[in-house]
């Protein structure tokens, strides 16, 4: 077994240890959700400046680019929660602040969207709030830009709400809407997307335990995190 035999060995260590996929931040658990009902699922979204009118330039492979020439903000806001509802393996539900069980269950369960940026941000930033390592709050803030067309508008949404349920920027992939380095066709959640939320909402605990593979990682404490 010569030098080149241990040269290898070594890369395969390497990539075994910091290319394995997911990596979980200590201390992170994303929302306290009550599995036990479907409303404990439920976290709550308010949206300001819902009368903005926004071009659909959506590629005619989506499902809402046969719906009409613009859309307001809550329009595609209702779309990208499906899109997040729509994760079968995941415990979790976003719904908007006009749903039944808002009353009685979004304490310490809500995501505030409005307009306004710090200097320096292009798109939009997401500031959760932490207690006992759990979410209770996240407030995403977008800018002017974020409006311009459809496509950029459901990418940065979906993208600051993947913030505020606990998933953070993984740089190894551009097949992610989470990553900094996507591909310009992934706007909605891909797959490296959705593993990220079912491990940390999963329906059935056996779901997150699966071995990582590449890609997503989840939220560190930091904040904001900006686009």
């Amino acid at each position: 077994m010569g030098f080149k035999f241990f040269q290898k060995l070594f890369l395969i260590c390497f990539c075994t240890l910091f290319l394995n996929g997911f990596r979980i931040f200590p201390g992170v658990e994303g929302w306290r959700l009550d599995s036990s009902s479907t409303a404990g699922r439920k976290v709550f979204i308010s949206m300001a400046n819902t009368d903005k009118i926004i071009p659909n330039d959506l590629p005619t492979s989506d499902s809402l680019s046969s719906a009409g020439s613009s859309f307001t903000p809550e329009q595609l806001l209702n779309s990208v929660m499906s899109d997040y509802n729509n994760i079968q393996a995941s415990n979790l539900i976003l719904v908007s602040d006009t749903d039944s069980d808002f009353t009685d269950y979004s304490n310490n369960h809500r995501i505030f969207i409005e307009q306004g940026v710090p200097m320096g941000v292009s798109s939009g930033d997401a500031s959760p709030q932490f207690s006992d390592n759990t979410i209770i709050s996240c407030k995403i803030r977008l800018t002017d830009m974020a409006y311009n067309q459809a496509k950029f508008f459901i990418h940065v949404l979906s993208h600051e709400l993947g913030h505020c349920v606990g998933l953070a920027h993984p740089q190894e992939s551009e097949y992610a809407t989470m990553s900094y380095f996507r591909n310009e066709n992934v706007y909605r959640l891909a797959i490296d997307d959705k593993m990220g939320i079912v491990h940390l909402y999963p329906k059935n605990t056996s779901y997150s335990l699966e071995t990582p593979t590449f890609g997503f990682n989840f939220l560190w404490q930091f904040s904001p995190l900006s686009q």
